[in-house]
C-alpha cells in the first residue's frame, strides 16, 4: 500500500498495493476520502474509499472491518458492490467498490425537479434495497441525496438505476445506540427526529431519511398518491411511517402508471 504519512491520507496519482491507481477525488467526509480509481490488474474503473484515521486506532480498525464484513455480506442490485478491501492494524485502509458512472440524487435535484416517473423508479430501487437490508437486521442510518447514486439504466423505458451507497455508519439493529461513529452535518440534516434525540436506530429512521431525500427532488406535479407517500414517510411518529416493502409496492405502481419517457 502506498502511504504518504500517518494518518493514511492518499492523493490522486497514488497507487495502492501496486494495483489501484487513484484518479480524482470525488467525495470526502470526516473519516474517509472517495476516489475514482483504475484497477490496473482488471483494467476497469472502480471507486476507492480511503479510510482516514491515525495509525494504531483500534476502534477505527474495528469499525472499518465491520463495514467490510457488512458490505461483503450484501448482494442486491440497488446496493453498490464491494470488490476488495485492505484494513491494516497499524496503517491506513481502503475499500474498493463498484464505480457508478452517473450522478447522485443530490446532483440531479440541483438541476431541477425530477420527472415524477423517474422519481418513482428511483424510490422503488432504494426501497427494494432497504427492504433487503432491513430484513437482514441492518439499519443504514445515514441516507442522504448524496448517498443515492444514479447510473444510466440499461432497461428500455427507464432513465436511471439507483443504488444506495456508504454503509460506514450503519449497524445491526441489535447493537447499542451509541455503537456507531459520529455523523457529519449533512447526514444530521436528514436524520429522523427520534434518532436525533438519541433513540436506537430502527428501519423507520431510514424511511424518514429517504423521505426527506426524495422531497428535495420531488416536482410540484407529483401525483397525489406519491405526495401522500412522502408525507407518510416523514411523519414525526415512526409508527405511522410505511415499511420499505410498502414503499416499494406503491412506487412500483406509480412508475408503471407514469407516461412513457
Amino acid at each position: 500500500m502506498t502511504t504518504n504519512a500517518s494518518p493514511f491520507d492518499p492523493s490522486p496519482g497514488d497507487v495502492l498495493d501496486g494495483r489501484y491507481l487513484l484518479r480524482e477525488l470525488i467525495g470526502e467526509g470526516g473519516t474517509a476520502k472517495v476516489f475514482r480509481a483504475h484497477d490496473l490488474r482488471l483494467e476497469r474503473a472502480v471507486a476507492v474509499k480511503a479510510l482516514r484515521r491515525a495509525s494504531g486506532d483500534a476502534e477505527a480498525v474495528r469499525r472499518a472491518r465491520a463495514e467490510t464484513r457488512l458490505l461483503a455480506s450484501l448482494h442486491h442490485p440497488a446496493l453498490v458492490t464491494l470488490f476488495d478491501a485492505r484494513i491494516d492494524d497499524d496503517a491506513g485502509g481502503y475499500l474498493v467498490i463498484e464505480y457508478i458512472d452517473g450522478m447522485s440524487l443530490r446532483d440531479l435535484s440541483a438541476i431541477g425537479p425530477v420527472d415524477p416517473g423517474e422519481l418513482a423508479e428511483i424510490t422503488a430501487d432504494i426501497a427494494g434495497a432497504l427492504d433487503y437490508v432491513h430484513r437482514a437486521g441492518i439499519v443504514h442510518r445515514a441516507i442522504t441525496p448524496g448517498r443515492i447514486l444514479l447510473a444510466p439504466a440499461a432497461q428500455r423505458g427507464r432513465v436511471w438505476h439507483a443504488k444506495l451507497f456508504d454503509f460506514g455508519v450503519s449497524h445491526l439493529r441489535e447493537a447499542a445506540s451509541d455503537d456507531a461513529p459520529e455523523v457529519d452535518a449533512r447526514t444530521l440534516a436528514y436524520r429522523a427526529p427520534e434518532a436525533a434525540a438519541g433513540a436506537p436506530a430502527t428501519p423507520a429512521a431510514d424511511i424518514y431519511s429517504l423521505g426527506l431525500s426524495l422531497e428535495d427532488a420531488a416536482p410540484k406535479t407529483l401525483p397525489d398518491e406519491g405526495r401522500m407517500l412522502l408525507q407518510r414517510m416523514t411523519d414525526i411518529d415512526p409508527e405511522r411511517r410505511p415499511s420499505a416493502l410498502e414503499i416499494l409496492e406503491i412506487a412500483s405502481r406509480l412508475a408503471a402508471l407514469a407516461p412513457p419517457r
